[in-house]
């Protein structure tokens, strides 16, 4: 069953990027799957951002050094599920949670739009989320948690007939399917509202961040 969540979203800072970036946290805490995670930073204390690219055979993902300013590729996905790349219409959005965890939010040939979990260790990747069916391009996505909840969510540009999923409370992904969200987002008062982005980044504001 579908829930409603009404988010009034104040924007203390956003910016728009071509690859999903994670909060600088503990790189491996207790009660969360670290052999399933990407790395949030390097061996020197480096911080990662990643990029997800979608080509005829698999989803490359991309990792980007923010210190050196310098991409590798680290990882192509062949299978989503049971089913080949190639069998996907678009695979433009991708998220990651704040330990490494990431997804790739998939519409199929059905139009039906549904997130997969892409663990590090594996090159396939686990649907984790009901279907949804949808129109045209979704190609922005993002990780945020609202009132102590997880949620994923991919959109048309900035926030555009947005569809999100709830996720659970821990960090152990691929059980059952997450259920659907519908949000309405209130953007007034932001001049980032846009047609077309890439996936969407989060800042904490605060001397205190990072932590």
């Amino acid at each position: 069953m579908k829930k409603l969540l009404n988010i009034s979203l104040s924007f203390l800072m956003i910016f728009t990027v071509a690859f999903a970036t994670i909060e600088t946290v503990d790189s491996e805490p207790a009660f969360a799957d670290a052999s399933k995670a990407f790395a949030c930073k390097s061996s020197s204390g480096d911080l990662y951002g990643y990029q997800t690219q979608q080509s005829s055979s698999a989803i490359n993902v991309y990792r980007y050094n923010v210190e050196t300013a310098k991409t590798v590729s680290v990882k192509a996905y062949t299978n989503l599920g049971n089913n080949k790349i190639s069998t996907f219409n678009d695979i433009k959005a991708s998220a990651m949670d704040d330990q490494g965890h990431m997804f790739a939010i998939a519409k199929n040939k059905s139009n039906n739009l549904a997130p997969y979990y892409l663990a590090s260790n594996s090159t396939t990747g686990v649907k984790v989320g009901k279907g949804v069916s949808i129109t045209g391009i979704y190609d922005a996505g993002t990780y945020f948690e609202y009132n102590g909840k997880k949620y994923v969510m991919a959109s048309k540009g900035f926030f555009g007939s947005a569809e999100g999923w709830s996720l659970p409370d821990s960090y152990s992904y691929g059980g059952s399917l997450w259920n659907t969200v519908n949000f309405n987002v209130d953007t007034s008062g932001t001049s980032a509202i846009l047609n077309q982005v890439d996936d969407i980044a989060w800042l904490r504001d605060g001397s205190a961040w990072p932590q």
